[in-house]
Formats: structure tokens, sequence, C-alpha cells
């Protein structure tokens, strides 16, 4: 990544000089990220003087989006060269970078058996495991032997600290819920759902400090009765003209309990032209000086 900043020098009247920077930023830095224990947070200083008077600075903030384990293309990196391959042939870091992402993002379908008490509650059906920043999370589920009454799924991110880093000792994890989706599932055999990751997030990462890592985590609301007319009592009973008539409703108790699961996801950085849409805003700023 490459970071430009233009500034201007006025001399005299009507003269206008400008000065240009630039400068790589490491591909082994974290993203840019505020959270509840640690920040990181990157900006451009330009500090400007005249002759005779005191030098102002000012404060570019930029917003870093990186994907872990990438590095850098080298030349020893790309392995042998044919003899014959012309000099100026090289890999971006930009091109290699987006097909990192694309190849992570790929279609992997996945799935998990949800049990207790050695009876199946859910299966759980992913398309991919990865994710874009943007992108949403579409999850199938498939009901087995015991009957769920309602699942919540919730969207959430993960701060842990390193214990070598603890300031307090057995440091919580910082939960932060992004996406919740309740649905009612009784006498339902399977159904689907939709998370939504935000753009202005970070992605999955971790440093010697800190590990950044999503989950969605499952609430399976599920009863002991068997999934048929238990569930469903026959009520009032009359005599018409029309013949016997009766009035079906549910019980007046239904003993239920709730089952958690986590499921981990990973989450990697969007397209540039996804993340244009928030990170490229109009901003404007002047100096007098």
């Amino acid at each position: 990544a490459v970071v430009s900043t233009q500034s201007g020098h006025y001399g005299r009247a009507l003269q206008t000089k400008t000065l240009t920077f630039s400068g790589k930023v490491p591909t082994d830095c974290p993203p840019s990220f505020r959270g509840t224990y640690v920040k990181y947070s990157y900006m451009v200083i330009v500090g400007l003087q005249r002759v005779g008077e005191e030098v102002s600075i000012v404060s570019l903030p930029i917003r870093i989006i990186n994907l872990p384990g990438v590095k850098q293309i080298t030349e020893n990196s790309r392995g042998s060269h044919h003899p014959f391959a012309p000099k100026d042939e090289g890999v971006k870091f930009e091109d290699y970078f987006m097909d990192k992402v694309q190849s992570l993002c790929c279609k992997r379908p996945r799935s998990y058996e949800v049990k207790t008490a050695d009876k199946l509650v859910c299966i759980v059906r992913l398309m991919r495991g990865a994710f874009r920043l943007g992108d949403p999370i579409d999850i199938n589920l498939e009901f087995g032997e015991v009957m769920c009454i309602q699942v919540t799924a919730k969207l959430q991110v993960l701060e842990t600290i390193n214990p070598e880093s603890e300031k307090k000792e057995n440091t919580p994890p910082r939960i932060t819920t992004h996406d919740t989706q309740t649905i009612q599932c009784i006498h339902t055999r399977s159904t689907a759902l939709s998370l939504h990751i935000p753009l202005n997030v970070v992605n999955s990462f971790s440093t010697n400090v800190i590990l950044v890592r999503w989950q969605v985590c499952f609430d399976f609301v599920v009863s002991q009765l068997k999934p048929s007319s238990e569930v469903v009592d026959a009520g009032l009973t009359s005599v018409s003209e029309k013949g016997l008539d009766c009035d079906w409703r549910p019980l007046a108790h239904l003993p239920v309990s709730t089952l958690s699961w986590d499921m981990s996801v990973t989450v990697v950085p969007s397209l540039p032209q996804y993340i244009s849409t928030v990170a490229w805003q109009r901003t404007h700023s002047k100096l007098n000086i």
C-alpha cells in the first residue's frame, strides 16, 4: 500500500509550491481497530513552517485494511524464473492480496451436527467458512429428532487479551454483537437464516497483544416432547348444527431448555469497491499559517 500526501507552501503572493511524499505501509501491521482493550490507529503527520514562524502540525487519519499472513511479494519468493522471461515481469501486491481474499472465500461447503444426550438437535450447513466484510452469512438449519421451538443466532466479535499482556489476571474476553436473528421453528423440518457483516468493522486478526475472532452464537430452545400431537391439545368441544366442532389450542405449559453452541467463522477484508463506500468519505480541512 502507498500513502501519498500533498502540501502547499506559500512564499509570495499568488505563488504556490507543491511537495509530494510517498511511503509504503508495512504488510505485517495490524489493521485499524478500535476495541475495548486495544486500539490500533494510523495517521499521517504533516508539519508546516514559514520562515520565522512556529511549526504547524496537521494529523491526517487513515484506515489500514490488512489480511494476516500475506507478505510482500519479492523476487526471491516468486520461485524459479524462466531464463527467457521478461525482466520487467512482476506480481503486484494488490493483485496478490485480492487473489488471496478470493481464494479464502470460495465455496467450501461444511456442516456441523448439534447433539444433546446422543440425540440430534440440528444440522448447521454453511457454503463456506470465510466471509468478506459486508457479506451476508447464509445458514441452513435441518432439525433432528429433538423438537426445537426457537432458534436465536447472534453474530459476535471476540477480543481476547494475551495472558502475557494482561494487567489483571484472567481478563474475560470482550464480546460485541453486530447482528441478531430469531426464528420460531416449532413443527419445522428445515429453515434458513442470514446474518450481515458490517463494512465498518475489523476482520479477524491476531497480534502478540490481542486476538480478534468472529463467531455465530446459537441458542436452541428445545423440548423433550415428541414432535407430534402432544404439543397440541384438543380444547373446547361442542356440538352444533353442522356437526362436531373442535377448537384446537396449544399446551398451557411446555417444558423447554436452552442449548447454546458457538460456531467460529473467519472474516477477511472486502473488495476495494465495497470498502470505498465507507472509507472514501469526503473531508475538507484548511490550515492557515
